[in-house]
C-alpha cells in the first residue's frame, strides 16, 4: 500500500496544467485506483490525498489550496472507492465477479471519483466568487480529464488482474506507464 501511495505522490510531482485554467491534474490515478483495488478505500483515499497534496504544493502558494485539494480528493476517493467495493462484494456474492465486471465497475468508480472531486473543487471556486455554479462551467473545462480517469481505471484493472495471475512482479511494468 505504501509503495502505491508513494507512486501516486511521485506522479503528483509532474502536474499537467489545464488550458485557460488555474487548475492542474496529475496522472497518478492509475496507482490510486490500483491501491483501491488491492488495499481498499482507506488506502486509496490516502493515495489520492497524497497526490493532491504534492500537486497542490507545486502549483499553488495558497495554503487553502494545499489543504483543500488533498482533503477533497481523499473524500471523493473514499466515497467512490467504498461504493466500488460494495458493488464488487455484491457481484462476488452472486458469482458475477469476472474481468469484464471488474473493468466496468472500476471505470464507473473512476468517473464517479472524477465527478465528485471536480464538483468539490469547482464549488469552492464559485463560492469564493459568490456565484452559483453551472454544470457547463464545472465540467466544460474538465471533460477531457474524465476520459483520462476512465483510461487510468482500465489500466489499473488490467494491472490488478495481472497481479492476481502472475504476482507483484508485473507492477514493475506500471512505473513507465
Amino acid at each position: 500500500a505504501l509503495a502505491g501511495i508513494a507512486m501516486a505522490m511521485v506522479a503528483g510531482l509532474f502536474p499537467i496544467r489545464i488550458p485557460r485554467s488555474t487548475n492542474s491534474f496529475a496522472a497518478g490515478e492509475v496507482f490510486i485506483i490500483l491501491v483501491l483495488l488491492m488495499f481498499g478505500p482507506a488506502a486509496a483515499a490516502l493515495a489520492s490525498a497524497g497526490e493532491g497534496l504534492v500537486g497542490s504544493m507545486r502549483t499553488s502558494k495558497r495554503w487553502t489550496s494545499r489543504i483543500a485539494s488533498p482533503t477533497m480528493a481523499g473524500l471523493a476517493m473514499f466515497g467512490a472507492g467504498t461504493l466500488l467495493h460494495a458493488v464488487l462484494g455484491l457481484t462476488h456474492g452472486r458469482a458475477l465477479d469476472n474481468a469484464g465486471v471488474l473493468l466496468l465497475a472500476t471505470t464507473a468508480c473512476a468517473l464517479l471519483y472524477f465527478v465528485a472531486n471536480t464538483a468539490l473543487v469547482t464549488a469552492v471556486l464559485f463560492l469564493k466568487r459568490s456565484q452559483w455554479p453551472r454544470l457547463a462551467d464545472m465540467f466544460g473545462n474538465f471533460g477531457w480529464v474524465g476520459l483520462t480517469f476512465a483510461g487510468s481505471a482500465a489500466i489499473a484493472s488490467l494491472l490488478y488482474l495481472s497481479v492476481e495471475q502472475a504476482g507483484a512482479v508485473v507492477l514493475a511494468g506500471a512505473v513507465p506507464v
